[in-house]
């Protein structure tokens, strides 16, 4: 008989599911090299890209800001590179958040933004560690027509230290993309089988880098499994919880 585990709530992995998308101006001062009327030919590769003056130009907000249907879009992208895209960066493109949560200092800083699709940053170091989108009408079956099966789900499993009530995140890792889709699932559902109308809560970017793996902690932990399709409970097929 698999021994029961306790988990605790983690505030970040909550907030990613308590807030509704709303809508704010994108900014519109992002500069953007332009061509000039000239003779000359244009270099394949700009010198002002590389120099230290313009460390901003690779940032871009094209999408998903400007539109209001971007929390239903469930393959955009950002610009901005995990690990690599310092806090600066994401000031000079998206402005002052909304919101700051500090977590040990520099060490760990999370920043709330009132964008479409309401993104959550986290920083380590002051460098950009992950970006978390709210997404709406984002079905499993049409991000699978689309992607092809995830890499790697992972359920987290959580248990409230007010009540011990269980609640999970399921992640659905496209790793090589640098991606995973993440939606929560509660005690009244079978959270270790996954049906094609399932519809994801978000969208979270992160470094190709990131290792997916078991984890566990202080009331809360983690199991990763392959994909085995629809309709398949990932549990009885792998038996990863003792």
């Amino acid at each position: 008989m698999k021994s029961k585990i306790l988990f605790a709530v983690i505030p970040f992995l909550l907030a990613l599911v308590s807030c509704a998308p709303v809508s704010t101006p994108a900014p519109t001062n992002t500069p953007a090299p332009t061509a000039a009327a000239t003779s000359t030919p244009i270099s394949a590769t700009p010198t002002h890209e590389s120099t230290s003056i313009a460390p901003h130009s690779n940032i871009s907000i094209s999408t998903p800001f400007a539109r209001e249907n971007a929390s239903e879009d469930c393959f955009f992208t950002i610009d901005f590179i995990p690990e690599k895209t310092e806090m600066s960066e994401v000031i000079f493109a998206w402005g002052t958040p909304s919101e700051k949560w500090p977590s040990g200092g520099d060490f760990e800083v999370f920043w709330y933004f009132d964008f479409v699709g309401t993104p959550r940053v986290s920083f380590n170091k002051l460098v950009l560690d992950r970006v978390i989108f709210l997404l709406e009408n984002c079905s499993l079956e049409k991000i699978i027509a689309k992607l092809g099966p995830p890499e790697k789900v992972e359920i987290t499993v959580l248990v409230s230290d007010i009540d011990l009530s269980e609640s999970y995140i399921q992640n659905f890792h496209f790793t090589s993309l640098g991606f995973a889709y993440f939606r929560s699932c509660d005690e009244t559902e079978d959270c270790f089988t996954f049906q094609a109308n399932d519809i994801v809560g978000g969208k979270e970017f992160y470094s190709p880098d990131k290792t997916i793996e078991d984890s566990t902690g202080f009331n809360t932990s983690g199991y990763v499994y392959d994909w085995h399709g629809f309709d398949v409970d990932v549990e009885k097929v792998e038996d990863r919880i003792r």
